[in-house]
């Protein structure tokens, strides 16, 4: 997240110097990506997660119909989706969570700039139309991952916290 960061960052500062002159705006550009494509691995996870979810998936199809979760008492089995939609609506909130966090000062890192209203609707959107008509199952997984990746944010945030007190 710190790269991307410094990535718009030194992306706008290469606009701002050599926005008269096109030419050597579209070289240093395209130079500065060559540069940092190595970036794009952050989404090499997400891509990583789409056998598990798809073999979990049908795993689920094939379960029995009277499995059962204790977790969800109001769900006859979760190899069908929810009729009250709290799992979904569960979904959402989990995983808007660590976005959340740039808007807590406490968890503010650097000079980092907000989070946008469009990537939370889009997020939202994203997360109930997967797990609307998904098998409860699967919603119990994305909670879980999500849950998940909101400690792992916390956890990141103090410790990148700790290292700006300490080394700037």
């Amino acid at each position: 997240m710190l790269k991307q960061q410094n990535l718009s960052r030194k992306l706008n500062e290469i606009k701002e110097k050599y926005k008269n002159d096109t030419s050597k705006l579209e070289s240093e550009m395209k130079k500065y990506y060559e540069e940092s494509a190595k970036s794009m691995f952050g989404c090499l996870v997400t891509l990583l997660q789409i056998p598990i979810i798809s073999t979990l998936y049908f795993a689920i199809l094939k379960m029995p119909i009277g499995a059962q979760s204790i977790l969800i008492p109001w769900v006859s089995s979760i190899k069908f989706p929810d009729k009250y939609y709290i799992v979904p609506f569960v979904y959402v909130l989990v995983s808007l969570s660590p976005n959340l966090l740039s808007y807590i000062e406490y968890f503010k890192i650097f000079k980092q700039s907000e989070t946008a209203k469009s990537t939370f609707i889009f997020n939202i959107i994203f997360s109930l139309l997967i797990t609307i008509k998904a098998p409860v199952a699967i919603g119990i997984y994305f909670i879980t991952t999500g849950l998940f990746s909101f400690v792992e944010e916390v956890i990141f945030r103090i410790y990148i916290k700790k290292y700006q007190l300490y080394y700037v």
